[in-house]
């Protein structure tokens, strides 16, 4: 490049580079900055590029049910029961009803199997048969008898 003075051709320095360029060989780009042709580099199409709002609404909403219970109804034993206990007291028997079936987890680890011969008050029940082990507090009492039944939509 020749430093002669050509009129109306002044120099300028490239914003990008910082090189000495002459006006005529110069660019605005978009962004503001003044560059050397070489280096102009054009607006991004993408850049006008709108994007249309969506509709992101459910046209006929169905929320999630409340979770029901299904299955035998579980309590657990309040206060520690000694073999040959008939009465027993748990942490609630609601939706427990005489002649319903139990399974109560005993301290042995079996399975003792009997039904509710009835119900002294929101905490103990009669049972028919007497343990045949001790049973801790905290151990598991099934209801068999007591199933909700799934509520289909």
């Amino acid at each position: 490049m020749s430093d002669k003075w050509i009129p109306g051709d002044h120099y300028f320095i490239d914003d990008q580079t910082g090189v000495k360029t002459r006006a005529s060989q110069s660019a605005l780009q978009w962004n503001g900055m003044l560059v050397d042709l070489k280096n102009f580099e054009p607006r991004q199409p993408q850049d006008f590029v709108r994007g249309l709002p969506d509709n992101m609404t459910v046209p006929r909403p169905r929320p999630r049910p409340i979770d029901t219970f299904i299955g035998p109804l579980d309590t657990e034993i309040a206060v520690a029961a000694s073999a040959g206990d008939t009465t027993i007291e748990v942490l609630s028997t609601t939706r427990m009803s005489v002649n319903d079936r139990l399974s109560i987890m005993l301290d042995d680890g079996s399975t003792f199997l009997t039904t509710i011969f009835s119900i002294l008050s929101a905490s103990q029940l009669q049972i028919n048969t007497p343990l045949s082990f001790s049973a801790a507090s905290g151990q598991k009492v099934y209801d068999n008898t007591a199933m909700s039944e799934p509520t289909l939509p």
